[in-house]
């Protein structure tokens, strides 16, 4: 009889386990998966490159991306995916200034699935590169949540201007679950 009840907690137990949901921290998290480089044209037949990125991020406690309402109030009126450009040019590497464009970007929030309280996505950011002269272009960047708690920064590898197609990191550093 001890031996059915210490079975059946266990089980219990065991059931309990599996519906708990998984725990992450609350400051977002960030790890760069892959660039894609192509060409493209603008509405003056101008010829330039449009760099993707993509990158998977976690949030812990799922207040990442800009809801519908956010992007009109002004107090929450921020970019939560901020990025530097560095070039090669000669073998001199410079981050790229410039007052009048800026390559940062807001990231929408996705309604979670399910009783899941965190933000768990890959998002595919574009960026269209033009009027710059460079040999190689490397890109860092990092995410706010909207407690403007700072992610990590993730560093992409120097790509050749010529280069046209993807390039993929090897390191995964937000653990998988399901």
């Amino acid at each position: 009889m001890k031996l059915k009840i210490a079975t059946l907690i266990l089980i219990i137990f065991s059931l309990y386990q599996c519906s708990k949901p998984p725990q992450y921290p609350s400051q977002p998290q960030i790890d760069f998966l892959q660039i894609s480089v192509k060409d493209t044209v603008d509405i003056l037949d101008n010829v330039h490159s449009l760099y993707e990125i993509a990158f998977k991020i976690l949030d812990g406690d799922g207040d990442f991306g800009f809801k519908d309402k956010d992007t009109n109030d002004t107090s929450t009126n921020f970019n939560n995916f901020l990025i530097d450009i560095y070039i090669k040019k000669n073998n001199i590497i410079t981050k790229i200034t410039n007052d009048t464009i800026s390559y940062n970007g807001k990231i929408p929030w996705i309604k979670p699935v399910g009783l899941n309280t965190y933000y768990k996505s890959t998002v595919f950011f574009n960026l269209d590169i033009y009027s710059i002269n460079y040999d190689s272009i490397q890109f860092k960047f990092f995410v706010l949540d909207r407690a403007k708690n700072k992610s990590n920064t993730e560093t992409t590898m120097w790509i050749a201007k010529q280069f046209r197609g993807t390039l993929y990191d090897n390191n995964d550093l937000i653990a998988e679950t399901n």
